[in-house]
């Protein structure tokens, strides 16, 4: 979610950024005492914030000096197209000398969860097979620490990380590094910290089954997606595994057939009888009656 910035903090990145354009990476503090790392501001006004966070004021905003500027045009095609899921998963953690191990799950498999909510919610499984392509190409993919590129964990690429599927999931192992952050997160997870790990991805394959009017109580369930093929990015061990950040393609086919679905159910409660709305009434009668009989 998106919230808009106020004219103080406004005019601040304006002064210390090059250009409004595009995006900044910030560290936020709010007046609630939460902070965010590494968050996301949108042409100098607009900060990408968990859901958690809705209505929370800002009280420090600090502007990270080395940042990647994007067009416009681009940051539409690049963000709202990449999806993370998180999982809260033990992470495991071995030591050999001075050499150090993580482990985790990054996804698991058939696992139905509950994404967004409101107008746009819907329920989402990943199936098996959903990485088979990632990891045969292979993708170059990194292992992070809360999605941030600056705290890099292993690559792929180099073998200081590797993915694995098994029945369970998308299993994920890395080497720490040498490097003072590689330290931090090592004692984090250690003292155990870090709870959960998350992924990166756009979806290259998904279906998804429309949702559906319950005649007898008029409530609608959520749709349903399952994503069956993905380009991954990163997986990383994160901080705050309970939020999911899903693209605006997604919102949108979810929004458009829970509305479908509320004009169906609208328009079938128009077109009844009133002899019909009568029959109704007493069969739940009927069907009350029976229940508390039992």
């Amino acid at each position: 979610m998106r919230i808009k910035l106020s004219q103080h903090w406004i005019d601040m990145l304006l002064k210390e950024s090059e250009s409004g354009m595009g995006y900044q990476r910030v560290d936020v503090r709010f007046v609630n005492g939460r902070h965010l790392e590494n968050a996301i501001v949108f042409n100098a006004e607009h900060l990408e914030v968990p859901d958690a966070f809705i209505g929370a004021e800002v009280k420090e905003l600090k502007l990270h000096r080395s940042v990647m500027r994007i067009k416009p045009s681009d940051e539409l095609a690049v963000h709202e197209t990449r999806e993370r899921r998180s999982l809260r998963e033990p992470l495991e953690f071995r030591e050999d000398g001075d050499a150090a191990t993580i482990s985790g799950y990054a996804a698991v498999f058939n696992k139905e969860t509950i994404i967004g909510g409101g107008s746009w919610g819907f329920r989402e499984v990943i199936e098996p097979g959903a990485f088979d392509e990632a990891l045969s190409r292979p993708d170059d993919v990194r292992v992070l620490f809360n999605h941030n590129p600056d705290l890099l964990l292993g690559r792929t690429e180099s073998d200081t990380a590797r993915l694995s599927v098994d029945k369970k999931g998308l299993k994920y192992e890395a080497d720490l590094p040498d490097t003072a952050a590689a330290r931090d997160v090592r004692t984090l997870i250690k003292r155990g910290d870090v709870s959960g790990s998350s992924f990166a991805f756009t979806v290259v394959d998904d279906e998804w089954e429309e949702p559906k009017a319950n005649k007898h109580d008029g409530t609608i369930t959520m749709p349903l997606r399952r994503v069956k093929n993905v380009e991954l990015f990163d997986v990383s061990a994160v901080t705050y595994p309970a939020y999911p950040q899903t693209s605006v393609s997604a919102r949108s086919k979810a929004q458009a057939s829970a509305e479908a679905v509320e004009r169906q159910a609208a328009e079938a409660e128009a077109a009844k009888t009133p002899a019909s709305r009568a029959l109704e009434a007493a069969l739940a009668q009927i069907l009350a009656a029976r229940a508390q009989a039992v």
